[in-house]
């Protein structure tokens, strides 16, 4: 299979109305509504599911369709009091469009 950019196919139910990225609370993994509450939620949750939602998309896809300049991972590591690290990783390769000397 060829890859495809197409959002819903990396994402069940993502939309857009022209001024908001929907995506469906029951897609993002572990993250519950009083977690994504806006008010009184947790950010981390947020981050942490968005993160392996999106691991997950790309998981799904074929190895033959993936893209080639775009990169995801995910390292469990282990700590000594009882908790793991997850650490995500994403990599885009981009367009270089002005070389300037970086400011001093």
């Amino acid at each position: 299979m060829a890859y495809t950019k197409v959002p819903t196919s990396w994402v069940t139910g993502i939309s857009e109305d022209g001024t908001n990225l929907i995506i469906l609370l029951a897609q993002i993994p572990g993250l519950t509504a009083a977690e994504a509450d806006a008010v009184s939620g947790d950010i981390r949750y947020i981050f942490r599911g968005l993160c392996a939602m999106m691991k997950a998309g790309f998981d799904a896809q074929d190895a033959d369709s993936l893209p080639t300049r775009m990169k995801c991972g995910v390292v469990d590591m282990p700590l000594a009091d009882g908790y793991s690290r997850k650490v995500y990783s994403f990599a885009f390769d981009v367009a270089v469009t002005a070389e300037e000397v970086a400011a001093e």
